[in-house]
């Protein structure tokens, strides 16, 4: 899923209109119109996603996802991962791993309960 159908999606499910978004959040319509149709990057200040999952009383794993979504589509790590050097030796390794299997959504919910049990 792409950030915009994320945004889209979750304002869709809350029953807010895009209007109602923008005036809820104080941003602009057509920026907001913009980043659901995918057509500008997810943003990547803090505010933003502040103002949006206020506006839309998001719970917080909501939030989070929608969060790292932007993060991850603009090429950045996630906030509040850190890595060792450790870490960064054995990361490549885990995720050409992942990739090779091509793990459904179930299988990676599975995956991730299992580390977080397991480690």
């Amino acid at each position: 899923m792409t950030f915009g159908s994320i945004l889209k999606g979750l304002r869709v499910e809350q029953g807010v209109s895009l209007r109602g978004l923008a005036q809820a959040s104080g941003l602009d319509v057509a920026y907001l119109s913009r980043l659901e149709r995918d057509i500008m990057n997810a943003p990547i200040n803090e505010d933003f996603y502040e103002k949006v999952s206020s506006a839309l009383r998001l719970a917080s794993d909501q939030a989070r996802k929608l969060k790292d979504v932007g993060d991850l589509s603009n090429q950045r790590i996630p906030g509040g991962v850190e890595f060792s050097s450790n870490d960064m030796e054995y990361l490549p390794i885990l995720l050409r791993t992942i990739n090779n299997k091509k793990l459904n959504e179930d299988q990676y919910k599975e995956l991730a309960r299992v580390l977080n049990e397991q480690i």
